[in-house]
């Protein structure tokens, strides 16, 4: 988190383009190594039973930056030139400063396991400790494997590519809505930022209500891909429509979906191992998902480029995330993984 913050801080000194690229890289190799570590933390505090509300509980995160993120964004756009900074530049300093002293507060307050936790008693700490060493070690049969063998797990290499085509489309959204919401709309860059802060909350109801029922009913692949359908909907649906409420409606769809899979997804891992393996499995997962970071983006704004309008993009996109929800239904065949002891 400090690392991230740091360097996206730096991020208001670009003037090159290879600059660019290279504190770019640096930025998603911060961001690499927080997520993995964020999931495998929770393995280690909530049953199975109660993960995919703990990582969509986690994971709403993502929106509620959006509600906070999305005004604060235009409105620090507007300070263009106070200080002899521009807009831009105010955006990448203010906004990186949170993740700077929250990393610092992680370090100092956070326990790295029950054990150790002083909040909870002799007894609950036994109970936690007793319930999810016993998951780890009889769920479903499964047997321990060595790091290498969950780095090569063709399911591990599933669950990264399920992701990646999702993340394809997602991180296009990210990068390229607020222009897309402000052609369609005309609006300025505050109301841009509002207009996105608002289906930034409706997406944290998505998030809350896919991961309890998928805890409810200890169903992980279907509410994956049922969730990454309506985000691969929304896609079409804004690249077909011209009507502006319509068309923003629709997009709106894109991270509604998208992070309502969040919760059932990342218990998946955790689900089939345990122990350093899963970190290792986790962070693949992140990795070949990462992908998505490069090619989304670049995807739209190439064939944007080309046809002089997101329409044509927006259909490969939401095509992305129906390859990705089949891949995710597939699952549904997937045993728990095995192999050889580690």
């Amino acid at each position: 988190m400090i690392s991230w913050g740091a360097i996206s801080a730096t991020m208001m000194f670009v003037r090159t383009t290879p600059t660019f690229y290279v504190l770019r890289f640096l930025l998603g190799a911060a961001e690499a190594g927080f997520f993995p570590g964020v999931v495998y933390y929770l393995s280690h505090w909530y049953p199975e039973g109660q993960r995919a509300r703990a990582v969509a509980a986690f994971m709403t995160a993502v929106p509620v930056s959006g509600v906070i993120g999305g005004p604060l964004s235009g409105a620090l756009l507007s300070l263009n030139g106070l200080f002899g900074l521009a807009g831009w530049q105010w955006l990448f300093l203010v906004e990186a400063l949170p993740a700077i002293l929250l990393g610092v507060i992680v370090l100092v307050y956070l326990p790295d396991r029950p054990e150790t936790a002083d909040w909870l008693s002799s007894a609950e700490k036994d109970w936690l400790v007793n319930r999810l060493a016993a998951e780890r070690t009889g769920y479903n049969g499964a047997i321990p494997i060595s790091i290498f063998a969950a780095l090569t797990n063709p399911t591990i290499w599933q669950l990264g590519i399920i992701f990646l085509f999702a993340a394809i489309g997602f991180y296009g959204y990210s990068f390229w809505a607020p222009l897309i919401v402000k052609s369609l709309t005309g609006s300025s860059d505050v109301n841009v930022g509002i207009i996105l802060g608002a289906i930034s909350a409706i997406t944290i109801i998505s998030m809350i209500l896919n991961g309890a029922h998928s805890d409810h009913s200890d169903e992980r692949p279907l509410h994956v891909a049922v969730a990454l359908l309506i985000s691969g909907a929304g896609f079409f649906g804004c690249a077909v429509l011209r009507q502006p409420i319509l068309a923003v409606f629709f997009l709106a769809l894109v991270p509604i979906g998208h992070c309502a899979a969040y919760g059932p997804f990342w218990s998946m891992p955790s689900r089939f191992l345990t122990g350093a393996p899963a970190a290792a499995g986790i962070a693949l997962v992140v990795t070949i998902a990462n992908v998505g970071g490069f090619a989304g983006p670049t995807i739209i704004g190439a064939m944007k480029d080309r046809f002089g309008t997101h329409g044509p993009a927006f259909m490969l996109l939401g095509g992305c995330a129906v390859v990705a929800a089949l891949l995710a239904i597939a699952l549904r065949r997937v045993a728990v993984l095995r192999g050889p002891a580690g």
